[in-house]
């Protein structure tokens, strides 16, 4: 055997397999009850905080360098590369989901620039009520739509109920109690009479 005095030195490298790391899923998991309640009560918010879970269990998982807090707070440039990584991720497992990506992913960030620019006029020209009722309007439809590809995580990470995460914890409660008080509010001031 003739050895190359150039050649690297060559040593045998045996895989080694976290067991921690094989069980990680690679995007967050919540059941829809759930979901819905910290959706609708933070007013959509709690979906800056589902990115940034998403994105972290994804790095973390993937090992890929990035900073899931730019991708969580501005996702209308990476909600679809999102949907994306999820989509490819249910390809790889051979799971079928019928489920439009891109669709989802084009319909959130449209109506999230939409509400940007309303913010601005619908204050100026209309009531309270009616900037109010646009906004709820619009949430159900982002809401409709994030649902779909957190489903689809759900079901690229092997739970398509979201079993793991359907209970509301200490966390949750604190943010729960709160926005309810919150929105109780704004409704009781909704219902009050104008004094002007």
């Amino acid at each position: 055997m003739e050895t190359n005095l150039y050649a690297p030195p060559v040593a045998a490298v045996a895989e080694l397999s976290d067991a921690g790391e094989t069980t990680a899923k690679p995007f967050y998991v919540v059941g829809l009850l759930k979901f819905l309640l910290l959706f609708f009560l933070s007013f959509g918010l709690f979906q800056l905080v589902m990115y940034y879970l998403h994105w972290s269990r994804f790095r973390r998982v993937t090992k890929t360098p990035m900073w899931p807090v730019a991708r969580a707070i501005f996702p209308v440039f990476f909600l679809h590369s999102l949907a994306e990584e999820i989509d490819h991720r249910l390809h790889r497992a051979g799971i079928r989901h019928d489920w439009s990506p891109k669709l989802a992913a084009t319909v959130i960030v449209v109506l999230l620039i939409a509400n940007r620019i309303a913010d601005r006029f619908l204050d100026q020209v209309t009531s309270d009520v009616a900037v109010l009722g646009f906004g709820w309007a619009s949430l159900l439809v982002i809401a409709w739509f994030l649902w779909q590809i957190q489903s689809a995580a759900n079901l690229a990470c092997g739970e398509p109920d979201g079993d793991s995460n359907r209970r509301l914890t200490l966390v949750n409660w604190l943010w729960i109690v709160p926005l309810a008080i919150f929105w109780l509010l704004v409704i009781a001031g909704l219902a009050l009479p104008d004094s002007a």
